[in-house]
């Protein structure tokens, strides 16, 4: 389905169609937004090559009427930054040499200074082992105490968990929650 809201591998949903499927969405939402409370301080999309998150965030934030809706918080590195980082990764040199393979194959293909693709390094379980994004300065009035992440997909939980990270350290006493579309877990 996520290939189809993104128009990826010759598949395709049309908007009429994905109207479709919001009702029921909404619904869910709701349920989760009244169970949990939607009282975030921030709400930020994860980066990705398509707009389906700013999308989404874009109405979570409309429907809970918050205004600190954060598309720019988030940022993915390069190719090049990966490679810097893949030299200072605490493991074996066979592992950093592997991720550095996977990571030169899709370079080679996108080009140094594109985003990094978490997707390039297989096996999954050497995701772990790398941040894919850094955390971009934005104008805050006050230290949030709940941001909302929201993804369009998670298959590993890798970047969702570097996003964790970068605002864990930034912000000490933040709770971080996620929202996604889609889940391969």
């Amino acid at each position: 389905m996520i290939y189809a809201l993104k128009g990826l591998h010759e598949l395709s949903i049309s908007n009429k169609q994905v109207g479709f499927l919001l009702p029921n969405a909404y619904a869910i939402a709701d349920k989760i937004f009244a169970q949990r409370g939607a009282n975030w301080d921030y709400i930020i999309p994860m980066p990705s090559s398509h707009e389906v998150a700013n999308i989404l965030a874009r109405r979570v934030s409309r429907k809970v009427g918050l205004e600190k809706y954060l598309p720019d918080a988030l940022k993915k590195i390069t190719f090049s930054e990966m490679r810097e980082q893949i030299k200072e990764i605490e493991t074996t040199s066979k592992i950093r040499n592997k991720i550095n393979s996977c990571v030169k194959r899709f370079a080679k293909k996108y080009g140094w200074d594109s985003d990094f693709q978490i997707k390039c390094i297989n096996p999954r379980k050497y995701r772990k082992l790398v941040n894919p994004l850094i955390y971009c300065p934005v104008e805050e009035d006050t230290e949030p105490k709940r941001v909302l992440l929201i993804d369009d997909m998670v298959t590993s939980g890798t970047t969702l968990k570097s996003a964790e990270y970068l605002l864990q350290n930034r912000y000490p006493n933040v709770t971080v929650e996620a929202m996604t579309i889609f889940s391969t877990s």
